[in-house]
């Protein structure tokens, strides 16, 4: 019984870690929309401006695991470039 009681502890744990890490993966992506366009950056994901608006106030939680797979994409190190240089 006591194994059960620490398994759901661990599963709590864990959840509230991914929570955690949801939370800090979306005010990263608001922090680039604001330094760039979100329409850029949601033209890159392939989702619509309104969604990518959504993810940034909290409105798409849990964000799905097929999203967070195209965020990996679109921000893997070298390959994304915002729109903050331009003139």
């Amino acid at each position: 019984m006591a194994n059960i009681a620490a398994m759901a502890a661990d599963v709590k744990r864990a959840r509230e870690r991914a929570e955690d890490l949801a939370r800090q993966l979306r005010d990263a992506i608001a922090a680039e929309a604001k330094r760039g366009s979100q329409k850029t950056i949601a033209e890159r994901l392939k989702i619509s401006p309104q969604y990518l608006n959504d993810i940034c106030r909290g409105r798409r939680n849990p964000m799905p695991d097929a999203m967070v797979d195209r965020i990996i994409e679109a921000f893997q190190e070298g390959t994304w470039k915002t729109n903050s240089h331009r003139s």
